[in-house]
Order: structure tokens, then sequence, then C-alpha cells
């Protein structure tokens, strides 16, 4: 009886740690940002954001050269952004959503 009752704890204790190891239990939670990035035939550029209450969010646009062309933060849980990109010369563009844990990356090649 003694033998069957260790058996369970060490199969309980085992299953236990590999829970933790799959799931986290840091007790920091990952704050997964949703971005949708469109480019529309009249020059515009649009972002999507929704991201978590409570998290800041940043923004930026490279250029081929790495060159920052617009880096900014948005604090809103939902936020629809409108970049005319009409005047930049044809190039490939990266658009990045980002917080501290996650982060979304797109190019866009502009002709």
């Amino acid at each position: 009886m003694k033998a069957l009752s260790l058996l369970v704890i060490a199969t309980l204790t085992f299953s236990s740690v590999a829970t933790a190891e799959i799931h986290g239990t840091d007790n920091k939670e990952v704050s997964e940002v949703k971005a949708n990035i469109f480019a529309q035939n009249n020059g515009m550029v649009y972002i999507q954001v929704e991201s978590p209450v409570d998290t800041k969010v940043k923004i930026t646009i490279k250029d081929d050269a790495g060159v920052i062309l617009y880096g900014g933060k948005v604090k809103k849980d939902k936020v629809l952004k409108r970049f005319d990109v009409s005047n930049l010369p044809a190039g490939s563009y990266s658009y990045e959503v980002s917080n501290e844990d996650y982060s979304v990356l797109k190019k866009i090649e502009k002709k």
C-alpha cells in the first residue's frame, strides 16, 4: 500500500512539473498583439492593432536601409492608423507592431 501511495504521489508531482513547463508558471502573461498591416492602391498603408488593455504598443516603419521613417506608441486597446506613403520613393518598407512580449513584422514593396 505504501508503494502504491508513493507511486501516485510521484506521478502527480511529475505531471504537475510537466504542466508547469508547458504552460509556464512565472505568472507573466504574454500580451499578444493582433495586427493587420495592409496597403491600398491609393498610396495608403493601414495598420489595425488590437492589444490587451494597459499594453503600450510600438509602431515602427523603416526603409530598406533601416532608417526609421516613423516611430510611435499606441496606448488604446483597438486602433486603426493610416499612413500616406504616396510620396515615398519605390522600394521595400518594413512595418512593425510590437510590445515587450510580441512582435508582428510585414514588408511591403512600393512600386
